[in-house]
C-alpha cells in the first residue's frame, strides 16, 4: 500500500493543475453600463464581479464613444492608434493591413484552427471592428432579446471547444439614449441583462465547464442624461471584472485598470504572447 501513496499524490497534483487551466474565455460586454450596477439590484453581475479580481471604478477610454472603446479593447491600443469612430466602424471594414490587428486576428494567425465567436446586436462590432478575414462564428440581430437565445444555444453546442466568445449586450445603451440613463426603463433593462448573465453562468455550471472558463465583464462607457461621449465620472467610470482559474479574489484600486486592458488579458489567458506595441496591460490579478 505504501507504494500507492506517491501515485495518489501525483494524481491529485495533476488533477489540480488541470483544474486551474483556462480552456476558454467568455467576454461579456455591456454597452453603456457604466458602473450603475452599484445602484441597481443586479445580484448576478455583482456576485460575478466579487468572485474574482474586480473594481467598480475602472476607466473607459476618452472619448467615451462605443467604437473608440470596443476598438481599444479588441485591438489593445488607444483610440488615436486604432483610428475607429462610430461612423467609421459602421460603414467600413477594419483595415486588414493595420499594424494593430484585433485579438481575434492575432489568435487566428497563431492558431488557425482556434474556434471563436462574436454575438452583437450592433453590426459595427462584427463588420467594422473585427477584421472580416478572420474565420469565426458571427451573429447579428437587432435586439438583445432576439440574439440572446442564439448566444445560449451556441454556448450549449459549441462552448466546450470554442476558445474565445464575445457576448455583447447593447440594449442597456439603447435604452439610455431613448429614455435617459438611470430612468425606470434603463433600470429594467439592466435587470434583464442580469437575468441573461445568470442563464449563461447556469449553463456553464450545467456543462461543468465553468471551472475551466475565464469570464471577463466590463463596459465601454456609462452615460448621463440621454448620452455619453464626455469625460464626466458618470461617463468614464465603469464596472470591470475577471474571474476564473488562477484569478485571485480581490478588489482592485479605483482607476487601476482600464477597459482596454482586457485585450492583454484575453491573449495571456489563452496562452498567446501580448504584442510589445500593446497599450493594454495585464494587471496584477
Amino acid at each position: 500500500m505504501k507504494f500507492n501513496l506517491p501515485i495518489l499524490l501525483l494524481s491529485a497534483f495533476t488533477s489540480a493543475r488541470n483544474h486551474d487551466k483556462i480552456e476558454r474565455v467568455i467576454f461579456l460586454g455591456l454597452d453603456g453600463a457604466g458602473n450603475f450596477n452599484t445602484k441597481i439590484n443586479v445580484p448576478t453581475i455583482n456576485k460575478l464581479l466579487e468572485s474574482g479580481a474586480y473594481t467598480n471604478h475602472a476607466l473607459a477610454m476618452d472619448p467615451t464613444w462605443s467604437a473608440q472603446n470596443w476598438g481599444a479593447m479588441f485591438h489593445g491600443v488607444v483610440p488615436s492608434k486604432h483610428g475607429l469612430t462610430n461612423g467609421i466602424a459602421q460603414t467600413k471594414p477594419y483595415p486588414e493591413d493595420s499594424p494593430y490587428p484585433s485579438v481575434f486576428k492575432i489568435i487566428h494567425q497563431q492558431d488557425p484552427k482556434a474556434k471563436m465567436a462574436s454575438f452583437a446586436m450592433w453590426n459595427a462590432i462584427n463588420e467594422g471592428i473585427i477584421e472580416l478575414s478572420v474565420p469565426m462564428h458571427r451573429v447579428k440581430k437587432s435586439l438583445d432579446d432576439e440574439i440572446f437565445p442564439d448566444m445560449l444555444n451556441y454556448l450549449k453546442k459549441n462552448g466546450t471547444d470554442t476558445k474565445l466568445m464575445f457576448f455583447y449586450i447593447g440594449d442597456i445603451d439603447e435604452t439610455g439614449h431613448e429614455h435617459k440613463w438611470m430612468c425606470e426603463e434603463y433600470i429594467d433593462r439592466y435587470i434583464k441583462t442580469d437575468q441573461y448573465i445568470k442563464q449563461i453562468l447556469d449553463t456553464l455550471d450545467e456543462m461543468r465547464i465553468r471551472d475551466s472558463t475565464m469570464i471577463i465583464i466590463t463596459a465601454d462607457h456609462g452615460g448621463v442624461g440621454y448620452g455619453h461621449g464626455g469625460t464626466s465620472s458618470l461617463e468614464r467610470t465603469i464596472l470591470w471584472g475577471v474571474s476564473g482559474p488562477g484569478i485571485r479574489r480581490k478588489k482592485l484600486a479605483d482607476g487601476s485598470v482600464r477597459n482596454m486592458d482586457v485585450g492583454a488579458i484575453m491573449l495571456k489567458a489563452l496562452g498567446y504572447p501580448i504584442p510589445e506595441y500593446f497599450d493594454a496591460k495585464y494587471p496584477d490579478i
